[in-house]
């Protein structure tokens, strides 16, 4: 589990700009998207994030920030973009009164878990689904 506090934003490339883009959102205080555009050019990505209010795994609080998607194009990654991105969704889960920042990822995933690693994000424990 890794508290929600809030701080410093990490610093984005130059010519990068973080900016709300939530569009029309029925609950606002649920749900939020923010994107990373490059100048000029397209968008260089965008992170999705959710509060939920049951129980999240290897978290001891509710409700809870949850990071449902995060997406940097390729020739924007390991420029901080995602990091940055992910600081905007801490600060907004402290607003709106998370203490718990939670995610999850495929175990076959590599990358996904390199990601959450990177963030310091501890895996609590590892659960398996089973399905007929």
């Amino acid at each position: 589990m890794v508290g929600v506090a809030p701080g410093a934003a990490a610093a984005l490339p130059p010519g990068a700009s973080c900016c709300r883009d939530v569009g029309p959102v029925r609950q606002p205080r649920a749900y939020v998207a923010f994107v990373a555009h490059a100048s000029p050019g397209p968008s260089a990505g965008f992170v999705e994030a959710a509060v939920r209010t049951g129980y999240v795994n290897g978290t001891g609080s509710s409700p809870v920030a949850f990071l449902e998607g995060v997406y940097v194009a390729l020739d924007a990654r390991n420029t901080g973009i995602a990091r940055a991105l992910v600081s905007e969704v801490e600060r907004w889960a402290v607003s709106v009164g998370c203490k718990d920042f939670a995610s999850d990822a495929s175990v076959e995933n590599l990358h996904s878990y390199i990601f959450h690693r990177a963030l310091a994000l501890r895996k609590p424990n590892e659960l398996s689904f089973f399905v007929s």
